[in-house]
């Protein structure tokens, strides 16, 4: 009698086929098993042996232990995935893997160091389908009070979450069409931003656009998003918010003097937002009509915008550091060891997730000689000086001290 292997947990196998992009019937062909055998065990009506589950370890480049990790952290609430319907089901739920693994891994670490605590603002918004336009505006300008930023310009929206509490991860997801999801967990918020285009201005408002949907509809029922209708209201406000948190109605008005594709160049480098983002912007606010606005997509389109916007090199890309300084800081306390035994995956998919770079784990031995733990607060600081009252450059970590 062949047994199983005991710990085996369903969800662990189902998060790591999805991570890789591949159907059941791709794991099965793969592994040299049948797809209904693949399927049970996903179900949990069936066990591995220890032998088929390193065949299927070794075929989705994960280790062994991962398929033996309890789900511990908090699962996913509803998910919001910025992405046209005709994307694949494979690759959004390869992006909702990576998703959940960022805010695994995080929570997963957070015993050997201190996060920043979730610092969000809970509208409370029971029924997103009352919010008019207008009031999704006040949202965006309640958001900024909230967070005493100001009516200017945000440094780095990436570092504002991060330092506010939130999971953020930026991966390649194979799909241009992708630009990123959202979702809460518990009490803490992870966003996972696309880096398939490398644009800053877009990730940027990629950005903003998750923070809509994390302010705006926290308390959405995930069967809402089954909906195309639903989720297409959704994705809306979303949009709705970005532009109003990014560059809000009285700056815009103020500063905006003529809208075309000349003159929202410097506009661009001051707000590091997209002319087509600023184009939209002054059209939902009605300073164009919507004949005009159609005039400037047509010549922006003939500019060759469309791929190609002036000044997208002078915008840089913001980068995520929380997962990666907080690797980092385990790894300097309490050796990579540490973070193996935290973190149930392959060392590449950490480096991935983490953006440190690859081959960081090569060469490093768990052996440590001496722990060395600052007892002074460690920062992540952003270069150059800051930019007024705005908040968003300081992310910071204190190791936890071992309980006695």
């Amino acid at each position: 009698m062949l047994l199983g292997t005991p710990g085996f947990v369903p969800s662990r196998l189902v998060e790591a086929r999805e991570a890789r992009g591949l159907t059941q019937l791709a794991l099965a062909d793969q592994a040299n098993l049948s797809r209904s055998t693949v399927s049970a065990y996903e179900l949990g009506d069936a066990t591995p042996s220890p032998a088929v589950l390193d065949r299927i370890a070794t075929c989705l480049g994960v280790p062994v232990r991962l398929f033996l990790r309890p789900q511990t952290a908090p699962g996913p609430g509803a998910t919001f995935l910025r992405a046209p319907r005709s994307v694949s089901p494979a690759l959004s739920a390869r992006a909702e893997s990576w998703a959940k693994w960022a805010g695994d891994a995080l929570f997963d670490l957070s015993d050997a160091v201190t996060l920043p605590p979730v610092d969000f603002p809970d509208f409370n918004i029971e029924d997103p389908a009352s919010l008019t336009g207008d009031r999704i505006e006040e949202l965006a300008v309640a958001a900024r009070r909230y967070w005493k930023l100001g009516d200017g310009p945000i440094s780095n929206v990436v570092w504002l979450l991060e330092n506010k509490g939130a999971v953020v991860a930026r991966c390649e997801l194979g799909e241009p069409r992708l630009d990123g999801l959202s979702h809460w967990r518990g009490s803490r918020p992870t966003v996972l931003l696309a880096s398939d285009r490398n644009s800053g201005a877009r990730s940027r408002f990629d950005a903003a656009h998750e923070l809509g949907h994390l302010l705006l509809h926290r308390h959405v029922a995930p069967a809402r998003l089954r909906s195309s209708s639903e989720w297409r209201m959704l994705e809306d406000q979303a949009h709705r918010f970005a532009g109003s948190f990014l560059f809000p109605r009285s700056a815009f008005l103020d500063e905006v003097i003529l809208v075309d594709l000349d003159s929202l160049q410097p506009l661009k480098l001051r707000w590091k937002a997209s002319i087509k983002m600023m184009i939209k912007r002054a059209a939902t606010l009605g300073i164009i009509s919507p004949e005009r606005e159609r005039q400037l997509m047509i010549n922006y389109n003939r500019r060759g915008y469309k791929t190609n916007e002036p000044h997208e090199r002078d915008v840089a890309v913001e980068l995520p550091r929380l997962l990666m300084r907080a690797t980092e800081m385990v790894v300097d306390a309490h050796g990579p060891s540490a973070v193996q035994d935290r973190l149930p995956y392959a060392p590449h998919d950490v480096e991935r997730l983490t953006r440190l770079p690859p081959a960081f784990f090569e060469g490093k031995t768990g052996l440590v000689l001496s722990l060395r733990i600052p007892e002074t607060v460690a920062q992540v600081v952003a270069p150059g000086p800051p930019q007024g009252d705005l908040l968003g450059e300081v992310v910071p970590f204190a190791p936890r001290r071992p309980s006695r």
